[in-house]
């Protein structure tokens, strides 16, 4: 790809130097630049990225991203934000890989992992081919690997991406960390369904307060619509009423279908009766003036918009 291409989408500041190299990787580590390389220079919370500018372009970048005018003999890209820019750039560098599958984000303080591996196994049921991404492992098909981090790097999400895109994965389930959506490490994702399940105190140590954690949580429901390749392609958002926060984020959500669940009476899949089994949970819910009995309602409710 054309570097010229990524600056149409980068939008940065006036450049230094040419548009028309041919741009055949990006990193973020200038341990993994190889050679024609665009190396994103990220100011992290431990090492700044500008500082290894010069060891990236000894191994072979041809032109750099950050957010200060540097020292180096070639190309530079000036942004007010590395990482948005990086987002951006990475999904228009494949091609734009989420618009090519069904992609779930599942964010909330309890239950991420719970509810990604049941609509997983759930949509494998109904035979869609999967992927997965959370806190336990990855898995692209039939591959699957212990996770670092619940939302991956920006860059390995991306690669993780176009890996989806050639196994012809149907459909992923991705745990969306307030981390990821704070340092944009999904900006730019084509959701279908986003999911919140709950809000507690948690993550203090790097949001600070609660309003900080909620707003940050409701980044992935607020800009949804914002990133979808195709902008009058449908997508949902599926809620939790009966957590305090649920009524704000069903509000702010931008999804043009939005599904509300709980014991709430103002739900749209409402619980009106359970039973618990040694082997088994039934839920018996109503949904259009419907009763149907769920074995559990999160991933239910996502799988029955996805049928």
């Amino acid at each position: 790809m054309l570097l010229s291409e990524l600056v149409k989408v980068i939008k940065p500041l006036p450049i230094d130097g040419r548009q028309d190299l041919e741009i055949l990787n990006i990193a973020n580590n200038s341990k993994n630049v190889k050679r024609d390389c665009l190396f994103f220079c990220i100011s992290g919370y431990k090492r700044d990225g500008h500082l290894y500018v010069n060891d990236a372009v000894k191994r072979g970048a041809v032109a750099v991203v950050s957010e200060k005018r540097l020292n180096i003999p070639i190309v530079q890209l000036i942004v007010e934000n590395s990482r948005l820019a990086q987002a951006i750039g990475i999904q228009h560098f494949y091609n734009y890989p989420t618009s090519k599958f069904k992609l779930v984000g599942i964010t909330g303080t309890n239950g991420k992992t719970t509810v990604a591996f049941l609509t997983e196994a759930i949509l494998q049921m109904a035979g869609y081919l999967t992927g997965l991404i959370g806190t336990v492992n990855y898995k692209i098909g039939e591959k699957v690997w212990p996770a670092g981090l619940t939302t991956p790097d920006t860059i390995e999400l991306g690669k993780m991406f176009q890996q989806l895109v050639e196994k012809k994965v149907q459909a992923t389930v991705m745990e969306v960390s307030s981390h990821a959506l704070e340092l944009h490490r999904v900006t730019g994702c084509d959701f279908d369904v986003t999911v919140f399940t709950n809000l507690t105190r948690d993550h203090f140590d790097f949001h600070g307060t609660m309003e900080n954690y909620l707003q940050c949580k409701s980044k992935l429901f607020a800009n949804q619509r914002r990133w979808r390749k195709d902008p009058y392609k449908d997508c949902y958002a599926v809620v939790n009423l009966d957590d305090p926060h649920g009524r704000y984020i069903s509000q702010i959500a931008q999804a043009p279908n939005i599904l509300t669940y709980g014991i709430n009476a103002n739900a749209d899949v409402r619980v009106v009766g359970y039973e618990l089994r040694l082997n088994e949970s039934l839920i018996k819910i109503k949904l259009n003036n419907r009763n149907y009995t769920f074995f559990c309602l999160y991933p239910d409710c996502i799988t029955y918009i996805m049928q």
